[in-house]
């Protein structure tokens, strides 16, 4: 079995998100998560296989100084790059921020190229004018992270435009009863929720 990037999405009580960016090893009983309101799948999804990476070191030291970095270094300006210091100073950590206002694009986006695998044109079409029409849409797949990557695509696919409406990337088992919700929603349900 392979390691699976996905995302959720937390909505705060005044309808702003915060993003929770999740790597599992099924190698491993645990998954490594980090929360930010910046939707930078790419940047934090390359954040956590380093911190995979510095898990497995023997010097647990290394990962909690390179957390520390992270956690002290700014927030880099849309389309440039934030540069880490690590333990060993030959080595340094790089990675660069999306650019803002704008439509996402492929191959740099991995949520738009399993979009673009995972769903067939016609069914785009169908998606976007769902999604325009503010109807309730549920995407479904086995795979966590091929669920989540759909949501997330079709989400930033009606840019300029904003979903305005419930948005669960990866809907879990305890909230079922939203799929029952009279309002629009762009939802990703896993499929053994329903079976």
């Amino acid at each position: 079995a392979m390691v699976q990037h996905f995302s959720f999405v937390l909505t705060s009580i005044d309808s702003k998100w915060t993003f929770g960016f999740c790597r599992h090893d099924p190698k491993t009983e645990t998954a490594l998560v980090v929360l930010s309101s910046l939707p930078w799948h790419e940047m934090f999804y390359k954040l956590l296989n380093h911190i995979a990476t510095l898990t497995s070191s023997t010097n647990s030291g290394d990962l909690w100084k390179f957390l520390g970095n992270v956690y002290a270094s700014n927030v880099p300006m849309p389309g440039t790059s934030v540069t880490i210091s690590l333990p060993d100073p030959s080595v340094t950590y790089v990675c660069q921020s999306p650019r803002q206002f704008q439509l996402p694009s492929i191959p740099e986006n991995r949520n738009l190229t399993e979009y673009y695998s995972a769903v067939d044109a016609h069914n785009m079409m169908i998606i976007f004018a769902s999604m325009l029409y503010e109807r309730r849409i549920i995407f479904t797949s086995k795979r966590l992270s091929r669920l989540s990557a759909c949501v997330q695509a079709a989400n930033a696919l009606i840019y300029p435009m904003i979903w305005q409406h419930i948005y669960i990337p990866v809907l879990p088992l305890a909230l079922m009863d939203y799929l029952l919700a009279p309002m629009p929603f762009l939802i990703g349900v896993p499929t053994p929720i329903l079976e």
